[in-house]
Protein backbone atom coordinates (compact mmCIF):
# COMPACT_ATOMS: atom_id res chain seq x y z
CA UNK A 1 0.00 0.00 0.00
CA UNK A 2 2.84 2.37 0.85
CA UNK A 3 4.37 1.98 -2.65
CA UNK A 4 1.01 2.69 -4.21
CA UNK A 5 0.64 5.96 -2.21
CA UNK A 6 4.09 7.08 -3.29
CA UNK A 7 3.19 6.42 -6.94
CA UNK A 8 -0.06 8.39 -6.54
CA UNK A 9 1.86 11.24 -4.96
CA UNK A 10 4.42 11.28 -7.78
CA UNK A 11 1.68 11.18 -10.41
CA UNK A 12 -0.10 14.07 -8.68
CA UNK A 13 3.11 16.12 -8.72
CA UNK A 14 3.77 15.34 -12.37
CA UNK A 15 0.21 16.33 -13.32
CA UNK A 16 0.15 19.50 -11.17
CA UNK A 17 3.67 20.78 -11.96
CA UNK A 18 2.77 22.39 -15.31
CA UNK A 19 -0.12 24.27 -13.68
CA UNK A 20 2.17 25.54 -10.93
CA UNK A 21 4.72 26.65 -13.51
CA UNK A 22 2.08 28.53 -15.52
CA UNK A 23 0.79 30.24 -12.38
CA UNK A 24 4.30 31.18 -11.27
CA UNK A 25 5.06 32.55 -14.74
CA UNK A 26 1.86 34.62 -14.74
CA UNK A 27 2.74 36.01 -11.32
CA UNK A 28 6.23 36.95 -12.56
CA UNK A 29 4.75 38.64 -15.63
CA UNK A 30 2.16 40.50 -13.54
CA UNK A 31 4.82 41.69 -11.11
CA UNK A 32 7.08 42.76 -13.96
CA UNK A 33 4.27 44.69 -15.61
CA UNK A 34 3.36 46.54 -12.42
CA UNK A 35 7.01 47.31 -11.69
CA UNK A 36 7.85 48.56 -15.18
CA UNK A 37 4.72 50.73 -15.27
CA UNK A 38 5.91 52.42 -12.11
CA UNK A 39 9.56 52.77 -13.16
CA UNK A 40 9.47 53.34 -16.92
CA UNK A 41 10.69 56.93 -16.55
CA UNK A 42 13.60 55.82 -14.39
CA UNK A 43 14.61 53.24 -17.01
CA UNK A 44 15.38 56.10 -19.39
CA UNK A 45 17.30 58.17 -16.82
CA UNK A 46 19.14 55.56 -14.73
CA UNK A 47 21.39 52.99 -16.40
CA UNK A 48 21.39 50.60 -13.40
CA UNK A 49 17.59 50.48 -13.32
CA UNK A 50 17.54 49.99 -17.08
CA UNK A 51 20.00 47.09 -16.87
CA UNK A 52 17.91 45.48 -14.11
CA UNK A 53 14.84 45.54 -16.37
CA UNK A 54 16.78 44.26 -19.36
CA UNK A 55 17.72 41.24 -17.24
CA UNK A 56 14.17 40.75 -15.95
CA UNK A 57 12.68 40.85 -19.44
CA UNK A 58 15.35 38.45 -20.68
CA UNK A 59 14.45 36.07 -17.84
CA UNK A 60 10.63 36.36 -17.96
CA UNK A 61 10.14 37.10 -21.65
CA UNK A 62 7.38 39.11 -23.25
CA UNK A 63 5.99 37.14 -26.17
CA UNK A 64 2.67 36.17 -24.55
CA UNK A 65 1.46 39.73 -23.98
CA UNK A 66 1.34 42.74 -26.29
CA UNK A 67 1.66 45.03 -23.27
CA UNK A 68 4.78 43.26 -21.96
CA UNK A 69 6.24 43.23 -25.48
CA UNK A 70 5.66 46.98 -25.75
CA UNK A 71 7.35 47.70 -22.44
CA UNK A 72 10.17 45.31 -23.34
CA UNK A 73 10.69 47.35 -26.50
CA UNK A 74 10.69 50.58 -24.51
CA UNK A 75 13.32 49.17 -22.13
CA UNK A 76 15.45 48.19 -25.10
CA UNK A 77 15.10 51.71 -26.52
CA UNK A 78 16.20 53.07 -23.14
CA UNK A 79 19.21 50.74 -23.25
CA UNK A 80 20.24 52.58 -26.39
CA UNK A 81 20.12 55.86 -24.54
CA UNK A 82 22.71 54.53 -22.09
CA UNK A 83 25.00 53.04 -24.74
CA UNK A 84 28.29 54.81 -25.37
CA UNK A 85 28.80 54.56 -29.10
CA UNK A 86 26.28 55.82 -31.69
CA UNK A 87 26.00 52.49 -33.50
CA UNK A 88 25.01 50.65 -30.30
CA UNK A 89 22.53 53.41 -29.51
CA UNK A 90 20.91 52.98 -32.90
CA UNK A 91 20.87 49.17 -32.76
CA UNK A 92 19.18 49.15 -29.34
CA UNK A 93 16.74 51.91 -30.29
CA UNK A 94 15.70 50.28 -33.57
CA UNK A 95 15.36 46.84 -31.97
CA UNK A 96 13.16 48.28 -29.23
CA UNK A 97 11.15 50.29 -31.74
CA UNK A 98 10.44 47.13 -33.74
CA UNK A 99 9.20 45.40 -30.58
CA UNK A 100 6.96 48.33 -29.62
CA UNK A 101 5.54 48.57 -33.13
CA UNK A 102 4.87 44.81 -33.15
CA UNK A 103 3.06 45.12 -29.81
CA UNK A 104 0.88 47.95 -31.12
CA UNK A 105 0.10 45.96 -34.28
CA UNK A 106 -1.10 43.11 -32.02
CA UNK A 107 -3.41 45.44 -30.06
CA UNK A 108 -4.15 48.59 -32.08
CA UNK A 109 -6.73 49.96 -29.65
CA UNK A 110 -4.59 49.64 -26.50
CA UNK A 111 -4.37 53.12 -24.97
CA UNK A 112 -1.44 52.18 -22.73
CA UNK A 113 0.70 51.00 -25.64
CA UNK A 114 -0.21 54.11 -27.63
CA UNK A 115 0.65 56.30 -24.64
CA UNK A 116 3.98 54.52 -24.31
CA UNK A 117 4.80 55.20 -27.97
CA UNK A 118 3.54 58.78 -27.71
CA UNK A 119 5.69 59.52 -24.68
CA UNK A 120 8.76 58.12 -26.43
CA UNK A 121 8.05 60.00 -29.66
CA UNK A 122 7.65 63.27 -27.77
CA UNK A 123 10.95 62.80 -25.93
CA UNK A 124 13.36 61.39 -28.52
CA UNK A 125 15.44 63.83 -30.56
CA UNK A 126 13.86 64.78 -33.88
CA UNK A 127 16.95 63.52 -35.74
CA UNK A 128 15.83 59.96 -34.87
CA UNK A 129 12.76 60.46 -37.07
CA UNK A 130 10.38 58.65 -34.74
CA UNK A 131 7.40 60.97 -34.54
CA UNK A 132 5.00 59.95 -37.29
CA UNK A 133 2.25 58.66 -34.97
CA UNK A 134 2.02 61.46 -32.41
CA UNK A 135 -1.28 62.94 -33.58
CA UNK A 136 -2.96 59.56 -34.07
CA UNK A 137 -1.71 58.23 -30.71
CA UNK A 138 -2.75 61.36 -28.83
CA UNK A 139 -6.26 61.17 -30.30
CA UNK A 140 -6.64 57.50 -29.38
CA UNK A 141 -5.24 57.98 -25.86
CA UNK A 142 -7.56 60.92 -25.17
CA UNK A 143 -10.56 59.03 -26.56
CA UNK A 144 -9.83 55.92 -24.46
CA UNK A 145 -8.62 57.64 -21.28
CA UNK A 146 -11.97 57.04 -19.59
CA UNK A 147 -11.46 53.27 -20.04
CA UNK A 148 -8.07 53.17 -18.27
CA UNK A 149 -8.63 51.26 -15.03
CA UNK A 150 -5.34 51.93 -13.23
CA UNK A 151 -5.70 55.30 -11.43
CA UNK A 152 -1.92 55.90 -11.31
CA UNK A 153 -1.61 55.29 -15.06
CA UNK A 154 -4.61 57.50 -15.78
CA UNK A 155 -3.07 60.29 -13.68
CA UNK A 156 0.31 59.89 -15.40
CA UNK A 157 -1.32 60.12 -18.83
CA UNK A 158 -3.36 63.18 -17.85
CA UNK A 159 -0.30 64.98 -16.43
CA UNK A 160 1.85 64.05 -19.44
CA UNK A 161 -0.67 65.45 -21.91
CA UNK A 162 -1.21 68.65 -19.91
CA UNK A 163 2.51 69.27 -19.41
CA UNK A 164 3.46 68.60 -23.01
CA UNK A 165 0.60 70.70 -24.35
CA UNK A 166 1.74 73.56 -22.13
CA UNK A 167 5.31 73.13 -23.41
CA UNK A 168 4.17 73.09 -27.04
CA UNK A 169 5.23 69.48 -27.68
CA UNK A 170 1.67 68.25 -28.34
Amino acid sequence: MQGRCRRCFLIAIIVAAPAWAVRASAQQEGGLLQDIRREIGAVFSDEEICDRYVERFDRVGSEGSALLLGYHGAVRMARGRHAFDPLSRLVHFNGGKAMLEKAIAQDLANAELRFLRLSIQVNVPSIVGYDANRTEDLALVERKLKDVKDPALKDRITRFIATNRANGKL
